[in-house]
Order: C-alpha cells, then structure tokens, then sequence
C-alpha cells in the first residue's frame, strides 16, 4: 500500500496550501529584490509556512497545521502593510507613496498567500487520513 492511499482530503488541502505558498515565496523573490521591497520575514515565514505543510504529509500532527496557517498569515499581513502606500496611489492616481505599476504582482502575491491560508485553514478542519 502506497503512502498516498491512506491520505484523505486535509493532506491534499495541506499540501496544495504548501504548493501555493511555494508560488508566492518564489515570485517574492523574484519581484521584491528590484523594487527595494524585500522584507526578510516574508521570505522566511512562507518558508516555514511551506516545511509545517509538508512535514503534515508525513506525520499527523493537528497543531502544526495551526502553526502553518499563522506562518503564512504573517507573511500576508506584512506583505499588506508594506504596500499600502502602492495602493493609496493607485486609488489617487498619483505618484507618492508607492509605485502604484507594482500593484498587480502585489494583488497577485496576495492571492496566493490568500489562497495558502484558506486552504490551511480548511486542511486543519478535515480529515488528514483514512
């Protein structure tokens, strides 16, 4: 019997919020060194955001998915709060603040960490095995 066969619907919930995570820490990575808006705890949340996810496939241990869900909350909230300033300038039409031309990889970032939390979330509320 494979290890996949055991698995129920929280592991692949767990593992798909570990996959999108993996999205946004790479795009962050590619975006934020050159538009000076690296913040080292982004990268480094999402990171273990991603370790908590896959370490769930092996082992069934409920906290770590609580765990896994404030990582990648953390990196979302502080993703937002960096850029508030794109989005006062996007909504004034000015240039001030931010760079308002930076909003859709910032809305795009958002949308995977978003993503990551609510699968996170639901993965902690369904069944991990068989």
């Amino acid at each position: 019997m494979s290890a996949a066969n055991n698995k129920a619907l929280g592991t692949w919930f767990s593992l798909a919020a570990g996959a999108l995570g993996l999205a946004a820490l790479v795009l962050y990575l590619v975006w934020a060194p050159g538009h000076n808006a690296l913040d080292p705890v982004i990268p480094w949340t999402l990171a273990a955001g991603i370790l908590l996810e896959g370490i769930l496939y092996f082992r069934d241990i409920s906290f770590l998915g609580v765990a896994a869900t404030a990582c990648f909350s953390t990196a979302f909230f502080i993703l937002l709060s960096r850029s508030v300033g794109t989005f006062v300038d996007a909504m004034q039409g000015i240039v001030m603040f931010g760079d308002a031309s930076q909003l859709g990889i910032i809305l795009t970032l958002c949308a995977l960490m978003f993503l990551s939390i609510l699968l996170s979330i639901l993965s902690c509320f369904v069944k991990r095995r068989k």
